[in-house]
Protein backbone atom coordinates (compact mmCIF):
# COMPACT_ATOMS: atom_id res chain seq x y z
CA UNK A 1 0.00 0.00 0.00
CA UNK A 2 1.47 3.32 -1.04
CA UNK A 3 1.46 6.27 1.34
CA UNK A 4 0.37 6.30 4.91
CA UNK A 5 -2.84 7.06 6.68
CA UNK A 6 -1.05 9.32 9.14
CA UNK A 7 -1.27 9.45 12.88
CA UNK A 8 -4.47 9.17 14.88
CA UNK A 9 -4.19 12.93 15.44
CA UNK A 10 -4.06 13.52 11.66
CA UNK A 11 -7.08 11.29 11.10
CA UNK A 12 -9.03 13.03 13.88
CA UNK A 13 -8.10 16.40 12.38
CA UNK A 14 -9.55 15.39 9.02
CA UNK A 15 -12.80 14.14 10.56
CA UNK A 16 -13.27 16.98 13.04
CA UNK A 17 -12.51 19.59 10.39
CA UNK A 18 -16.05 19.04 9.10
CA UNK A 19 -17.73 19.59 12.49
CA UNK A 20 -19.86 22.65 13.03
CA UNK A 21 -19.11 24.97 15.97
CA UNK A 22 -20.78 23.99 19.24
CA UNK A 23 -23.87 25.95 20.23
CA UNK A 24 -23.83 28.21 23.28
CA UNK A 25 -26.27 25.81 25.01
CA UNK A 26 -23.98 22.84 24.39
CA UNK A 27 -20.95 24.78 25.64
CA UNK A 28 -22.86 25.80 28.79
CA UNK A 29 -23.75 22.15 29.47
CA UNK A 30 -20.11 21.08 28.94
CA UNK A 31 -18.95 23.89 31.23
CA UNK A 32 -21.03 22.36 34.03
CA UNK A 33 -19.45 18.94 33.36
CA UNK A 34 -15.99 20.54 33.44
CA UNK A 35 -16.89 21.88 36.87
CA UNK A 36 -17.13 18.31 38.18
CA UNK A 37 -13.87 17.31 36.48
CA UNK A 38 -12.07 20.29 38.05
CA UNK A 39 -13.37 19.32 41.51
CA UNK A 40 -12.03 15.79 41.01
CA UNK A 41 -8.60 17.04 39.86
CA UNK A 42 -8.12 19.29 42.86
CA UNK A 43 -5.15 21.08 41.26
CA UNK A 44 -4.01 24.64 41.80
CA UNK A 45 -2.50 24.91 38.29
CA UNK A 46 -3.91 23.83 34.93
CA UNK A 47 -2.48 24.11 31.46
CA UNK A 48 -4.32 24.57 28.17
CA UNK A 49 -1.84 23.34 25.57
CA UNK A 50 -1.80 23.20 21.79
CA UNK A 51 1.54 21.65 20.93
CA UNK A 52 1.03 22.09 17.19
CA UNK A 53 0.68 25.88 17.57
CA UNK A 54 3.13 26.17 20.51
CA UNK A 55 0.30 27.78 22.49
CA UNK A 56 0.65 27.30 26.27
CA UNK A 57 -1.68 28.92 28.80
CA UNK A 58 -1.30 28.26 32.53
CA UNK A 59 -4.20 28.91 34.90
CA UNK A 60 -3.85 29.29 38.65
CA UNK A 61 -7.00 28.08 40.36
CA UNK A 62 -6.91 29.95 43.65
CA UNK A 63 -10.45 29.24 44.87
CA UNK A 64 -10.72 25.48 44.48
CA UNK A 65 -14.13 25.47 46.14
CA UNK A 66 -15.47 27.61 43.27
CA UNK A 67 -14.61 25.60 40.13
CA UNK A 68 -17.16 27.25 37.83
CA UNK A 69 -15.13 30.44 37.28
CA UNK A 70 -12.15 28.35 36.11
CA UNK A 71 -14.23 26.37 33.61
CA UNK A 72 -15.81 29.62 32.37
CA UNK A 73 -12.38 31.23 31.98
CA UNK A 74 -11.01 28.21 30.09
CA UNK A 75 -14.00 28.27 27.71
CA UNK A 76 -13.56 32.02 27.13
CA UNK A 77 -9.85 31.59 26.37
CA UNK A 78 -10.64 28.70 24.00
CA UNK A 79 -13.26 30.84 22.22
CA UNK A 80 -10.69 33.62 21.81
CA UNK A 81 -8.54 31.15 19.87
CA UNK A 82 -11.31 30.24 17.43
CA UNK A 83 -14.58 28.33 17.05
CA UNK A 84 -14.92 25.38 19.43
CA UNK A 85 -16.13 22.37 17.46
CA UNK A 86 -15.65 19.64 20.07
CA UNK A 87 -14.95 19.24 23.79
CA UNK A 88 -14.43 15.75 25.15
CA UNK A 89 -13.00 14.29 28.34
CA UNK A 90 -10.12 11.92 27.63
CA UNK A 91 -10.18 9.41 30.48
CA UNK A 92 -6.96 7.79 29.28
CA UNK A 93 -4.90 10.96 29.73
CA UNK A 94 -7.18 12.45 32.43
CA UNK A 95 -7.52 15.62 30.39
CA UNK A 96 -10.12 17.53 28.40
CA UNK A 97 -9.67 17.82 24.62
CA UNK A 98 -10.83 20.98 22.89
CA UNK A 99 -10.89 20.96 19.10
CA UNK A 100 -10.83 24.53 17.85
CA UNK A 101 -11.24 25.70 14.27
CA UNK A 102 -8.87 28.52 13.36
CA UNK A 103 -8.85 29.83 9.77
CA UNK A 104 -10.47 26.65 8.36
CA UNK A 105 -8.03 24.33 10.16
CA UNK A 106 -8.68 22.49 13.43
CA UNK A 107 -6.26 22.13 16.32
CA UNK A 108 -6.45 20.13 19.51
CA UNK A 109 -5.98 21.97 22.78
CA UNK A 110 -5.57 19.83 25.88
CA UNK A 111 -6.56 20.99 29.37
CA UNK A 112 -4.88 19.12 32.21
CA UNK A 113 -3.79 19.53 35.81
CA UNK A 114 -0.34 21.10 35.92
CA UNK A 115 0.70 21.20 39.57
CA UNK A 116 3.67 19.00 38.67
CA UNK A 117 4.94 21.58 36.18
CA UNK A 118 5.14 24.60 38.45
CA UNK A 119 8.03 25.12 40.83
CA UNK A 120 7.47 27.78 43.44
CA UNK A 121 10.67 29.21 44.90
CA UNK A 122 10.86 31.27 48.07
CA UNK A 123 7.22 30.74 49.01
Amino acid sequence: MEGTLGTLYDINKQVIKNYKPLSKNKIEKIMNQMQEWIKEQNNEYYMLLCKEKSDYTVFRHVHKYLPYPLSKEVIEIAEERGAIVSIEQDKLTNAIEFWIKIDDEVFMYLLFGYDFGVVEVGV
